[in-house]
């Protein structure tokens, strides 16, 4: 049953019985065949205590996992699937806080939005006036290498970086980097840690291992190495979509990997596209690294579908030249959900989405990935306001179990409560969500009021918590930070509970999104716009002379145009310029390559 309807590349993916780099093409069907290789490891586990273990990018992705490991009615109790920070959190650094000079006395957990809050009053001080104007238009970014130095852009950075690590060891916070770092540490010092885990996990599948930063890998292989052959590892993804360079992600050669986990891995690729015709492969196969022949093989691989590029439209006339394309589409009879609009940068969402609608008064949009919720996933506060923000369904049925069950075991850490105490239960965390009711309009006193309410019903008063205290005013702080940022830039973003409810809805008429919001989707019709230096690539990935700016512009336009089906609409529009007020140049890379467009 598991190997069925999968092609021969898949199943031999799916049955391969040692550590293996599988690289899946656009369309290959990756997440299936992550699907079916957990479903069919989780029918071999060799004993009651051993687990499957997946680490993905997303919350998303895992949730997406689960939802199709219970489509096909495989048990997932052993199963431990998400982010690589809730699995060091989980199995390592709270279970070994003891064993750390930093953790022993207890330690507080902190999300990005506390982390450039203490960054930002630090860089108020005399001390750092002189690299000040260093980040006058982006904050600093954490990041430690596995040594436990700071990665700076410049030597003048490391003071303002030591100073707060000096500030999260007198108030024994750990933030996301420290985290990773600290559970490597633990690895490295208590060898005892690492061959303990090997012994409970028999399979440790990456997703988007090309995204995964380098500490990541360093945990991974401490585990792996400590099982002397107990712990098999499966890397996915596609060195071509490595779009998250910037937040450190490395994309690992089969070698260096080999080296790191100090045995033999088996390289095998995923090459059928069932997504795309054959011309809209061709088109971005020139944006491709890797030598991988990708060949389509859906019943649409003969289309000559639509593709082009617009280099002479003026930002003036943007909305109306995507409302015709829009319309040429709903005409061709393509569905609203099949049409995909991809950006850059989520700034340019709004402006957009606000003229279509008026354009299109009878066409739905969907930008829900504009609502100003936080980002900061992994706190506790972000995942109960998610369970107040999804109304009970049959489809969301299994998701809201997971989200439920994660909350009551987080909520029970964090006061000191065991576990297993019923009052925790997943039943009982959505039984008290789903009694609460507030009248507020505006989300920010909607979730105030309802937040404060479910605590109440667990008899918690969160100013005895300084670790819930600080989670509560950072969820809070992370929205307002979003809302006045988008103020600044001239476009305010909505404020209203039915936007924030709209961010985990289904997907509803014509999509607005980001180029890394889209990725693992895909459309009947992609139109992109805002392919200018500055936007794509990054003013940052152009200042930053470490980084390839071709290469971060190359791995993006893969992206945007693997995301296509049949028609894809490329816009270079003129009119927009720096803050200097000189005009934006075309990318590079796409002014530059030679193709039979067809006509806009």
């Amino acid at each position: 049953m598991i190997l069925e309807d999968l092609n021969d590349e898949q199943k031999k993916a799916v049955c391969f019985d040692d550590h293996l780099l599988l690289t899946a093409c656009p369309g290959s069907g990756k997440t299936r065949v992550i699907s079916h290789i957990i479903a069919y490891e989780l029918g071999r586990l060799n004993s009651l205590n051993r687990r499957i273990v997946a680490l993905t990018f997303t919350i998303r992705a895992a949730e997406e996992i689960e939802r199709r490991l219970h489509l096909m009615e495989i048990e997932t109790s052993r199963l431990w699937s998400g982010n690589i920070h809730a699995f060091c959190l989980n199995w390592i650094l709270r279970p070994y806080a003891g064993f750390h000079p930093r953790t022993q006395r207890g330690f507080v957990i902190i999300d990005a939005v506390k982390t450039n809050e203490i960054l930002e009053v630090l860089l108020q001080k005399d001390d750092y006036s002189i690299i000040r104007e260093d980040f006058k238009f982006n904050s600093p970014i954490v990041k430690i290498q596995p040594n436990g130095s700071f990665i700076v852009k410049k030597p003048t950075h490391m003071p303002l970086f030591e100073a707060y690590r000096t500030e999260l060891e007198i108030n024994r916070f750990v933030d996301f980097e420290h985290l990773l770092f600290y559970s490597l540490e633990l690895l490295r010092s208590c060898p005892k840690i690492a061959v303990t885990l090997s012994g409970v996990f028999q399979n440790i599948l990456i997703d988007e291992f090309q995204d995964t930063q380098e500490l990541q890998y360093q945990i991974i292989f401490e585990i792996v190495t400590a099982g002397r052959g107990r712990t098999k590892v499966s890397f996915v993804g596609d060195c071509d979509q490595a779009i998250f360079s910037s937040l450190g992600g490395v994309a690992k050669s089969k070698e260096e990997i080999e080296a790191g986990i100090k045995a033999k891995v088996e390289s095998l690729d995923l090459s059928g596209n069932y997504r795309s015709n054959q011309r809209v492969i061709n088109y971005y196969r020139n944006f491709q690294t890797t030598p991988i022949e990708i060949t389509a093989r859906s019943l649409i691989r003969d289309n000559p579908g639509k593709i082009t590029l617009n280099k002479t439209l003026k930002r003036e006339n943007l909305a109306d030249e995507i409302a015709k394309l829009i319309q040429q589409s709903l005409n061709q009879g393509i569905v609203e959900e099949e049409i995909g609009i991809l950006v850059p940068q989520w700034l340019l969402i709004l402006p957009l989405a606000r003229k279509l609608k008026h354009l299109l008064p009878g066409v739905s949009f969907d930008a829900s990935g504009i609502a100003p919720m936080s980002d900061s996933r992994d706190n506790l506060f972000y995942k109960i306001a998610r369970l107040f923000l999804t109304a009970p369904s049959q489809r969301l049925y299994k998701v809201r179990q997971r989200w439920a069950t994660e909350i009551g075991l987080e909520l029970a850490l964090s006061i000191g409560c065991n576990q297993e105490n019923p009052q925790f239960s997943a039943r009982q965390v959505l039984k008290i969500v789903n009694s609460i009711q507030s009248s507020e309009t505006q989300a920010d006193p909607y979730l105030r009021e309802c937040l404060t309410n479910f605590l109440f019903a667990f008899h918690v008063k969160i100013s005895d918590f300084p670790a819930l205290s600080i989670s509560f005013e950072s969820y809070f702080r992370g929205i307002q930070r979003r809302i006045e940022r988008a103020k600044k830039e001239g476009d305010p973003l909505p404020e209203d509970i039915e936007s924030f409810r709209n961010f985990y809805r289904e997907a509803t008429g014509v999509v607005i999104s980001t180029v890394h919001g889209a990725k693992g989707e895909e459309y009947e019709t992609i139109i992109a716009f805002g392919l200018l230096k500055g936007f794509l690539p990054h003013w940052n990935d152009i200042i930053d002379k470490s980084i390839d700016e071709n290469d971060v512009s190359r791995k993006l336009l893969y992206v945007i145009c693997s995301r296509a089906k049949n028609n894809l609409h490329l816009i270079m529009e003129g009119g927009r310029t720096t803050r200097k007020g000189d005009p934006l140049e075309f990318n590079n890379l796409l002014s530059n390559l030679q193709f039979e467009y067809d006509e806009p």
